[in-house]
């Protein structure tokens, strides 16, 4: 079997399976609860707190081709068996099926969007009847529930990196932010970029204001253009002078006229506020906003010059 053929049986098997589990959502919804406590939703869901590092173990050994055929099929009941109402494996398991250097990765694509959308419609079913965004949340702090905000963050990711749908992605963001807007996971950076990239500058500018105390590059920089786009200039200038220490190294590097980002910022997880390191991840996540939108860069120039001369003095 290929490493094709290993995802194709992993991802129809779970497919059927979440089918039959939709069949019946009350006893589904037996299995697994989101309770309604005073910090806001919990997951519950009857797995061994060990069991999800033996499901990923197993499933690693199957993906990377270390069985021989006849052991991933055992593998691979082993894993489905128990291992599709595990978000946490899933979450994992989908995320790297995603990430395989796949030939002709097509075919899987279109079947791991479909078990995204059954695993998005299970979570559907177990929200409260009266769920509403703003009514409930589900915090990351509750450890239980990070198996399941992570899967939602990684079907995001899916929509946006993958598929590159905009709009699914924006939808899938925004539906994240709103059920956790404390926001450990960055999606508000995430956004940002997208709303820039659509043309939604004034969900972008609503969205560096539910963040005010956030002044690194990506909301602030994000506001400064929003603003720009809108011909709001003095406010653009006036954001920009405010939280000028915290981006000039950002700003110095995008307004170069020749800009290499090196390959190795495509791996990146960590980087020091201020660093070069954080200004080519920005360039490459929200510089192009930058140079798509005309005028952008010959004002920032000069708004650089301007704020540089007035510490100058």
């Amino acid at each position: 079997m290929t490493i094709e053929d290993r995802a194709l049986h992993l991802l129809y098997h779970l497919k059927d399976q979440l089918h039959e589990e939709l069949k019946n959502p009350t006893g589904l919804k037996k299995r697994v609860k989101l309770t309604d406590t005073p910090l806001g939703l919990t997951l519950k869901y009857p797995q061994d707190p060990h069991f999800y590092d033996t499901l990923q173990d197993i499933f690693y050994d199957v993906i990377e081709d270390e069985k021989s055929d006849g052991e991933f099929i055992i593998a691979a009941k082993d894993i489905l068996s128990d291992g599709y109402l595990s978000f946490d494996w899933a979450a994992a398991a989908l995320r790297t099926i995603s990430e395989l250097n796949l030939k002709e990765p097509q075919h899987i694509y279109k079947l791991l969007k479909k078990v995204y959308d059954l695993y998005y419609k299970l979570f559907k079913i177990l929200l409260p009847s009266d769920f509403r965004f703003g009514k409930y949340y589900i915090h990351w702090g509750i450890i239980e529930n990070r198996p399941l905000l992570r899967l939602l963050f990684n079907r995001a990711l899916f929509f946006s990196n993958i598929l590159q749908t905009s709009t699914k992605a924006r939808q899938a963001f925004e539906e994240l932010i709103h059920l956790e807007p404390n926001d450990p996971l960055g999606v508000r950076h995430i956004l940002m970029r997208l709303y820039l990239k659509i043309g939604f500058d004034q969900e972008a500018i609503c969205l560096a204001k539910r963040y005010p105390s956030d002044h690194g590059p990506f909301l602030t920089l994000g506001l400064v253009l929003a603003y720009f786009r809108r011909n709001k200039l003095q406010r653009a200038f006036k954001i920009l002078q405010n939280r000028y220490e915290r981006v000039k190294h950002v700003i110095e590097l995008i307004t170069k006229p020749k800009i290499r980002i090196p390959k190795a910022i495509d791996n990146l997880h960590y980087y020091a506020s201020g660093s070069r390191e954080e200004a080519l991840l920005y360039y490459k996540k929200q510089g192009e906003a930058w140079i798509k939108t005309e005028g952008a860069i010959k004002w920032l120039k000069a708004a650089n010059k301007k704020i540089k001369n007035a510490q100058a003095r």
